[in-house]
């Protein structure tokens, strides 16, 4: 089975279950160790940012993720009813600047690019919805 949905709770302790479901879903797909932590560490992130800035609450918010592969492409959908968010709009940070007075914040969304091959982002009936694609060898 190359696919898995999971409903994720508005609590940091829903993560050690992400990382199971993600951890199951590179065995079944036979996923090299770099794919594993690029894959894991994206949607760590993402999930992340939902519960801590989302302004949700456990008994209002929620999480679903789909997670699936054809052709060699792994499809990822994160939808939540936090806060309206895009992303993809995030500035990347100025690398430039000094690490201690750099503003904090954004190398997570940063991470996010540098890791899928494409990310997409749209809000509909009330959900962020932000879709990755990862290419795998």
């Amino acid at each position: 089975m190359n696919r898995i949905e999971l409903d994720i709770t508005i609590d940091h302790a829903e993560i050690e279950r992400l990382k199971q479901a993600i951890t199951t879903f590179a065995d079944r797909m036979g996923l090299k160790s770099d794919t594993r932590f690029e894959l894991t560490m994206a949607l760590e992130e993402a999930v992340v940012n939902i519960i801590e800035h989302g302004e949700l609450t456990p008994a209002t918010g929620h999480i679903h993720l789909v997670l699936h592969c054809r052709k060699r492409i792994i499809h990822i959908e994160l939808r939540d009813n936090g806060r309206r968010f895009d992303p993809l709009q995030e500035r990347s940070p100025d690398f430039e600047i000094p690490f201690d007075e750099r503003k904090v914040g954004g190398l997570g969304i940063f991470y996010l690019r540098q890791m899928m091959d494409n990310l997409a982002y749209r809000y509909a009936d009330g959900e962020n919805i932000l879709t990755m694609q990862k290419r795998i060898s």
